[in-house]
């Protein structure tokens, strides 16, 4: 199920290790807004400009969260489970 996602406490959105997250920004693209990711796993982090007309997939065991708090974007998570 999507979502329309605004993060206003400091907390981290996080996945887990089976999870897909996509992300497609919808805030004012002259906002400059950022995504900010880290690894739960090493704590390695990085940040990435959002544009306005792209997609992002996440996968499992990360962090998230826009710069500045409170930047819209609408997020679908999927749980994968590998058949063995």
């Amino acid at each position: 199920m999507a979502e329309a996602t605004s993060q206003q406490a400091s907390g981290w959105l996080e996945t887990f290790e089976n999870d897909i997250v996509i992300i497609q920004p919808l805030h004012n693209p002259n906002d400059n807004a950022k995504l900010e990711l880290q690894s739960k796993l090493t704590g390695d982090g990085s940040k990435r400009e959002l544009k306005h007309d792209e997609v992002l997939l996440i996968f499992g065991n990360v962090r998230f969260r826009p710069e500045p708090l409170g930047t819209y974007f609408l997020m679908s998570k999927l749980s994968v489970e590998s058949e063995e």
